[in-house]
């Protein structure tokens, strides 16, 4: 894979630029921490051509963009991919991880330049992976960089502030707010505000920044593995059983079903649970999850969610349905056996 690396001397040749109304950078941070930037394409590096906006502005004219970053010091900048994000595939995630991890102990945080649309999915799995002892922001923007009035120079400073002074971990920093990895999804496809989290409210930035944070602790090891065989498949009236019974049979390592309200699975009309049973003795999870993107599943309130438990399925109580995906993938690769993977699922 070609990857290109711009080292801290590009501080120096970033072009001149209208100054911006943007929170300033503390000057310790500035001249000590150093900060890893990684872009992989997304609406932010976008150029308008015949068949519509296509990611093409690299990592140094994108960074050009912002004066505030002249002052950064010790950074250095990869060019990983060049994707709109729908194209973003588990190996990718794979790289991303790797090429981070390899990194990480040279720099304070990491910010990754990344399209909207599966952002949540790359955030997610960076969680997994990475599990990182130091800030990893991803970032990105509704309007293409250098688009007048646009969001894509506010949301990369907002990333470098989280990324020089916030609290280790995998966060999302969009529209003056940071979000956790693990319950974050896009909820709107235009507008500025475009995230929210499947449970509580995300912080303000000012607010992230607001707090001491710990020194940072021993590193974690890379857990990149995954197996991408699973399924999402959201519950609608009329699901046949038959269609659940031979999954399995078509490659189908895992099932993750987004299912009504607090969560459950029929049993009348149309029982499914025997299908789904069927499919876990032969060794395929069942996960599942709400639909409702706000508030998660707790399958211990209603009959139709007991009965789904007492199959043996694993709720989604707490994650977004993309944190519980990359989980899936993850706890397949790792789990030697049907009970391990089902420990390894404890706690979405």
């Amino acid at each position: 894979m070609k990857m290109k690396v711009f080292p801290a001397i590009v501080a120096v040749l970033l072009f001149s630029f209208p100054a911006l109304a943007l929170p300033s950078l503390d000057a310790e941070q500035r001249t000590k921490k150093r900060i890893l930037f990684v872009a992989t394409g997304g609406t932010i590096a976008c150029v308008k051509g015949p068949d519509g906006l296509a990611p093409s502005l690299k990592v140094e004219k994108l960074l050009s963009f912002v004066p505030e970053l002249r002052s950064l010091k010790n950074f250095e900048a990869i060019q990983l991919f060049q994707l709109d994000s729908t194209n973003m595939h588990p190996k990718n995630w794979q790289t991303l991880a790797r090429e981070i991890h390899k990194r990480l102990e040279r720099f304070d945080g990491v910010v990754v330049l990344h399209g909207t649309d599966t952002m949540a999915f790359s955030a997610s799995a960076l969680a997994v992976m990475l599990a990182p002892n130091k800030p990893v922001v991803l970032t990105g923007a509704m309007e293409p960089m250098g688009t007048p009035g646009g969001d894509a120079e506010g949301n990369l400073i907002d990333a470098v502030r989280v990324a020089l002074h916030g609290a280790p971990g995998v966060t999302v920093a969009m529209n003056g707010k940071n979000y956790p990895a693990e319950r974050v999804f896009k909820k709107n496809s235009r507008e500025r505000d475009a995230f929210a989290l499947v449970e509580g409210e995300a912080e303000t930035i000012d607010a992230v920044l607001s707090k001491s944070v710990a020194p940072p602790s021993r590193p974690s090891p890379l857990r990149d593995g995954l197996v991408s065989e699973v399924l999402t498949l959201r519950l609608q009236p009329g699901l046949k059983a038959s269609f659940l019974e031979k999954m399995d049979e078509a490659g189908i390592k895992a099932l993750l079903i987004p299912a009504y309200g607090m969560g459950g699975i029929p049993f009348q009309g149309e029982d499914l649970l025997p299908a789904l049973k069927h499919l876990m003795a032969h060794g395929v999870p069942v996960v599942v999850a709400s639909q409702c993107p706000f508030g998660c599943a707790d399958l211990s309130v209603y009959q139709v969610g007991v009965k789904a438990l007492e199959a043996g399925v694993v709720p989604v109580e707490h994650s977004s349905i993309e944190y519980a995906t990359v989980r899936l993938m993850s706890s397949l690769y790792y789990g030697k056996d049907r009970a391990q993977v089902q420990r390894l699922l404890r706690g979405l």
